[in-house]
């Protein structure tokens, strides 16, 4: 009996609900149909609102189009810009490289034609050099030629420095070394050159990242101080402390070295990283020849006229002191 009473008292309960649905239904259908009745009507506070509406939505979908066509032109434009940009800068990096060529032929007593001959002997061996050892050959003629200017007169030439420069890499590269931190390591040993002296932060750079070249270092200080081989392992603090560690003595276990140092390099397996280098440098000696012209343009007389021309006309414009 009991189950009997629930089962009805759920009938109930559930024909309620339908009844009220179906009330809200009807409802909701009246109401649909005074506000279809409404929007189709020619009320003119309605038409005016429809007719702000309808002019909004059409602006803003033009506007959206506007945008759509600028930004693809905009894009484009950029694209463009980029590329130029990046060209402008290929062309200042030749330049730059021979201009720095020019000042170390000066430095070497050359005059007239002569200079100009010596910087592009320097230039093609640099770019010789760097091909061979994987490196980009902007970044080897910074780092080569910084050795050269500062590094206190110990090389004899640039031809010089440039060896030291390519066997100093390939030492970094047979241990391992990162290449942002072999570049960091080399900015160290040049400070060093130019102070003289191998000791505390540069010393120690040295030693983080190219052990290597610590152990080259001792065997020359045996050979400067008559000691026996091995004497001197592990003992360049001690050295360095007492001053023996000298530009003369980091540069002489380089270049002494050097050959025993490319023959070990060359056992190693090349790397993308290095057959990429090897391609751009090939690349870049290419189009050498054009972007020097088009480098040798930026520095003309006309351009520098037409560039000052134009800065006036923009502080005139804008009335910019």
């Amino acid at each position: 009996q009991t189950a009997i009473t629930l089962v009805r008292a759920a009938q109930d309960t559930a024909t309620a609900g339908t009844n009220a649905a179906a009330r809200g239904s009807s409802a909701f259908s009246r109401l649909s149909e005074r506000f279809s009745a409404f929007m189709a009507s020619s009320n003119p506070t309605f038409a005016r609102i429809r007719g702000a509406f309808d002019n909004f939505k059409n602006k803003f979908i033009a506007f959206l189009n506007q945008s759509a066509n600028f930004a693809g032109l905009s894009m484009v434009i950029d694209g463009i810009k980029s590329t130029i940009t990046s060209q402008f800068a290929h062309a200042d990096k030749i330049l730059n490289q021979q201009a720095r060529f020019r000042m170390i032929a000066e430095q070497e007593g050359k005059t007239g034609k002569d200079v100009g001959t010596r910087a592009d002997q320097l230039s093609n061996t640099n770019n010789d050099i760097a091909r061979a050892v994987g490196m980009n050959k902007y970044a080897f003629a910074d780092i080569s030629s910084s050795f050269m200017i500062q590094g206190g007169g110990i090389f004899k030439d640039m031809e010089e420095a440039q060896v030291f420069a390519a066997s100093l890499r390939q030492n970094f590269d047979l241990v391992g070394t990162e290449a942002s931190e072999a570049t960091n390591a080399m900015i160290q040993l040049k400070q060093a050159l130019g102070s003289g002296r191998l000791q505390g932060d540069e010393l120690r750079s040295v030693l983080e990242n190219a052990p290597n070249v610590a152990h080259l270092i001792e065997r020359e200080i045996e050979r400067e101080q008559g000691l026996a081989f091995g004497e001197a392992s592990g003992q360049i603090r001690k050295f360095a402390s007492e001053g023996l560690v000298t530009s003369k003595t980091v540069k002489n276990a380089i270049l002494r070295s050097a050959k025993e140092t490319n023959a070990q390099w060359e056992k190693m397996p090349n790397t993308w990283s290095k057959l990429f280098s090897r391609f751009q440098t090939l690349k870049d000696n290419a189009s050498e020849g054009l972007y020097k012209a088009f480098g040798r343009i930026a520095d003309s007389k006309v351009v520098l006229g037409l560039a000052t021309a134009l800065i006036n006309a923009f502080r005139a414009l804008y009335n910019i002191a």
